[in-house]
């Protein structure tokens, strides 16, 4: 976006003879994949010019997804350090013309990235050459004023570079003759290409009038073959076409199941939600569905009902999602090592794809149970700290027995299949309310710290530390800490220049 306003008439913006200054701020909007360092950004129209430059000033400031100022540069752009995340980069710049800043709204900005390791060069005599991938260039002669054409042609390009990129090098040519060095440097450039399409499906190749040849065709050899074996491949080919149309009505009730399920969450009528709970509940029943179709359709209203935060209906469809999953088979499968890689057959692979499937919905569906009672236990939690705020015994303010067992079980379920390391972030909230529902808070503030190093800026466990805070009477922490903190951490607007 750009925007042309006049500066105000202070003394520091002021101009000789009552002429007032005018700005535009241009914001863009940049997204990093993965952390850069050495990342620099450029607007290579005004980069460079100071004392010579037509315009009053040439400052940018690069913000977070919460509008912190995390650095800032000049027409000499300094490199910078950005971790995966969506930024906003605003460029000032002043002129007493707002016709000449006009021209400046589609300003072109430039961010330059360092490759992870350098990309071989190939270089060839002819186009020819270049074009079929023949005989390489190795060495010409050439003496002064003599010039010759290369063509060259550039390797794989990294991962994750997005089309449109351009990549920025030099090559050397030359040769160290005799301790006398004559190498010459000279700047080269590509454009990366668009990604080739994906092949169509072989589903899909089949149209036009050889689909229409490939539909006939059983019907001609069942009616060739009906006179000579007395009928016989005419039933085949009856039984073939009633599999395919049966194949094709399975798929059809399979996305209308799917579109239901997907309005439960946007209905707010309750009737109507009932009604089309129902209508699915018995469709899946009566439908000739494998566990893997049911189960795909219990994911999908366990995600459904998380929306809604109606959590005794997550919990109730976690369970049937994991009726649909054999455990011990799965838990005998990763209890012993296999092959990995090139190392394993196609049965290995296929085994292996199917078990790996099957133990990311038995930690989704345990850890969207376990969110779900937590959440309940939650309502319960706070009953009790009330109860005991108003009589002052907060030291033994937990959930009762019951629900701290029922609670454990749904735990050790997740810690069962989780991997502790990769899933860190979704057990925390967790392992927390497990210390805070037995009424360890000391124990529960410690490990909501450690969770708030590894992420300083999320608001959620921001709020639940003021929660955690104040009910155990630590309110100067809240008031004269971390509330000052939360005016640098999360600015209400982006910095001015």
């Amino acid at each position: 976006s750009a925007k042309i306003a006049p500066l105000p008439p202070t003394s520091r913006d002021a101009l000789p003879k009552g002429r007032h200054a005018m700005q535009i701020v241009l914001s863009y909007v940049l997204e990093v994949g993965a952390k850069v360092s050495k990342a620099k950004i450029g607007f290579p129209a005004l980069n460079g010019k100071l004392y010579d430059s037509p315009f009053g000033s040439q400052l940018y400031m690069v913000f977070d997804e919460h509008k912190r100022c995390i650095a800032t540069g000049d027409a000499w752009p300094d490199p910078v350090s950005l971790d995966k995340g969506k930024y906003t980069v605003r460029l000032h710049v002043r002129h007493h013309k707002a016709s000449v800043l006009e021209g400046l709204k589609t300003l072109v900005m430039v961010f330059k990235t360092p490759l992870p390791k350098a990309i071989a060069v190939t270089a060839y005599s002819t186009y020819t050459n270049a074009a079929l991938k023949a005989s390489k260039f190795t060495r010409k002669r050439l003496y002064s004023k003599q010039s010759t054409c290369l063509y060259l042609s550039a390797g794989s390009v990294p991962s994750g570079t997005p089309p449109g990129s351009v990549l920025v090098g030099s090559i050397k040519v030359g040769k160290d003759e005799d301790g006398a060095k004559d190498v010459v440097e000279h700047h080269i450039m590509a454009v990366v290409p668009p990604k080739p399409p994906a092949a169509p499906k072989a589903k899909a190749q089949g149209g036009g009038a050889d689909a229409k040849k490939k539909k006939t065709t059983p019907k001609t050899a069942a009616a060739a073959g009906g006179a000579k074996e007395g009928g016989g491949s005419d039933e085949k080919g009856k039984e073939d076409e009633k599999a395919a149309d049966s194949g094709f009505q399975d798929e059809i009730a399979k996305a209308v199941r799917g579109a239901k399920i997907a309005y439960i969450s946007k209905l707010k009528d309750e009737k109507l939600r009932k009604a089309l709970e129902s209508d699915v509940a018995k469709e899946l029943a009566s439908s000739s569905a494998n566990n893997d179709e049911k189960r795909a359709v219990y994911e999908m209203q366990v995600k459904a009902y998380k929306s809604l935060k109606e959590h005794d209906k997550v919990i109730e469809a976690c369970e049937l999602v994991l009726g649909c999953i054999d455990a011990t088979k799965v838990a005998a499968f990763y209890g012993v090592k296999h092959p990995v890689g090139s190392a394993q057959d196609e049965d290995e692979k296929k085994a292996s794809k199917e078990m790996e499937k099957d133990k990311k919905a038995l930690v989704f569906a345990y850890m969207s149970k376990a969110s779900a009672l937590m959440e309940l236990a939650k309502a319960e939690l706070n009953k009790v700290k009330e109860e005991a705020e108003k009589t002052g015994n907060r030291k033994d303010a937990g959930l009762s027995q019951e629900w701290n067992d029922r609670f454990k079980k749904a735990l050790d379920d997740v810690l069962k299949w989780a991997d502790e390391k990769k899933d860190k972030k979704a057990l925390a909230p967790l392992q927390m309310f497990s210390l805070l529902a037995k009424g360890h808070n000391g124990k529960a503030l410690k490990q909501l710290l450690a969770s708030l190093k590894a992420s300083p800026r999320d608001k959620d466990l921001m709020a639940q530390r003021t929660k955690l805070l104040s009910y155990l009477g630590w309110d100067d922490w809240n008031k004269e800490l971390f509330s000052h903190w939360k005016l640098v951490q999360f600015p209400a607007g982006f910095k001015c220049f």
